[in-house]
């Protein structure tokens, strides 16, 4: 029986399908709708420092689209959510002490806060989905109503305006 593919993962997929050559990752994301958006910055969370660390999160560039992430973070309203939003800010205020060390000096590193990420990342993902597939389910209820709403505007037959 094939993997049921989570709404996360599809909204991740038609996110990239959109992925323009000559765009960076941040001029790509903020042109996205809302729900993919979020998908992609929590997702790409995910993968980088599930494959190497909030280093390769930050290495990588993600960490440039910081800010969408706290927004998509606050916007799952969990606890996990907001122990994630603490840890990245704690990651971005220890990437800015290295930043200004030698790179000799590797006495500070992101090695605990990437387990403590690892503890988190399951929660975090159960919250993801289910916050997505309850946004989707709200955004089609508007597209419903608006629809309704040009009918009964329009003077569509009342068959066809609920």
């Amino acid at each position: 029986m094939p993997k049921k593919i989570s709404l996360h993962e599809k909204l991740m997929t038609a996110a990239y399908e959109k992925y323009g050559a000559k765009d960076t990752e941040t001029k790509f994301v903020a042109k996205l709708p809302l729900l993919e958006r979020y998908a992609v910055v929590l997702g790409n969370l995910n993968y980088q420092v599930e494959n190497g660390g909030f280093a390769q999160w930050i290495d990588n560039r993600y960490v440039n689209n910081k800010d969408v992430l706290f927004e998509a973070l606050k916007a799952l309203n969990t606890v996990t959510a907001k122990l994630v939003s603490t840890l990245v800010t704690e990651v971005l205020a220890l990437h800015a002490k290295l930043s200004r060390r030698p790179a000799d000096d590797d006495g500070l590193s992101y090695e605990s806060h990437d387990k403590n990420y690892y503890m988190l990342q399951a929660q975090l993902l159960k919250d993801t989905e289910t916050y997505l597939q309850a946004a989707q389910k709200n955004v089609q209820k508007d597209v419903v109503k608006k629809a309704y709403a040009r009918a009964k505007a329009t003077n569509c037959p009342k068959s066809w305006s609920a």
